[in-house]
């Protein structure tokens, strides 16, 4: 089993090959032999590590089944749960989508890939002595939240967003900011699916209009940019947007 430390610090600064990231710096290697890349958030876990005192975090490797799983709450993980609600999530929403591993104080969403039957998990705590905040297990995937019966499909970065933006459309969640040749090619085969829109974070909107330009190969695809990211806006907001971008493809 490996152990993630609480005192590593980082070594060496390189490029990323995972999933396609093309990063040529934000591979950050750590003291305790684990790496992380900041531009495609995928976590490499090492090999070999020395065990440590706690407080300490233990990943689980990615066949390995989390085993003991407590639902989101406020009586089981308080700073967890908060997280979740600030951004409008339900309590259902938190439950169907999120479970609690006290072992690692962290809360964890999962989805299986419909293609590999993997399961890919992202875990983030918020407690001040476990680092890093925020893990990924397994290989991405390319899967399909919320309203499935839509036939326009928005493309987000992260879960939050997703479930949100998900009350309304077909969304995907990219885990990241990486959208894959394999993906787009993915999202084209979808006989269902008549538009598209990325809506990236507000600092990604040069990588979403780049992204809309390549997708626009498939079917028609925009890109769009709010104030802030859509897990921040609540429904109405969310509606107005997808409108302006629905009318947008409209007009072309």
């Amino acid at each position: 089993m490996s152990w993630q430390t609480n005192d590593s610090h980082v070594i060496t600064k390189g490029p990323c090959t995972a999933n396609g990231c093309r990063s040529s710096d934000a591979k950050h290697h750590y003291s305790d032999g684990h790496a992380y890349c900041f531009s495609c958030s995928t976590y490499f876990p090492a090999e070999h590590r020395r065990t440590m005192a706690p407080p300490y975090d233990v990943p689980k490797p990615k066949s390995d089944v989390y085993p003991n799983r407590l639902p989101v709450t406020q009586h089981h993980c308080g700073r967890n749960y908060t997280f979740l609600k600030q951004y409008g999530l339900t309590d259902d929403e938190i439950d169907e989508h999120y479970f609690y591993a006290p072992l690692t104080d962290r809360h964890i969403f999962s989805v299986r890939d419909p293609d590999t039957n993997e399961e890919f998990y992202e875990a983030r705590t918020h407690s001040r002595n476990i680092v890093p905040k925020s893990l990924q297990y397994g290989t991405k995937p390319i899967a399909f939240m919320g309203d499935c019966q839509s036939s326009v499909l928005v493309i987000v970065e992260d879960a939050v967003s997703a479930i949100k933006v998900g009350r309304q459309a077909t969304t995907m969640p990219l885990f990241g900011s990486f959208l894959s040749p394999i993906a787009m090619a993915k999202i084209g085969r979808l006989e269902r699916i008549n538009q598209c829109v990325i809506w990236l974070d507000c600092d990604k909107y040069d990588k979403g209009m780049e992204y809309a330009k390549a997708l626009g190969m498939f079917r028609p695809c925009v890109a769009i940019q709010t104030l802030a990211d859509p897990k921040d806006l609540d429904d109405s907001t969310i509606t107005v947007a997808l409108e302006a971008a629905l009318d947008a493809l409209e007009a072309v």
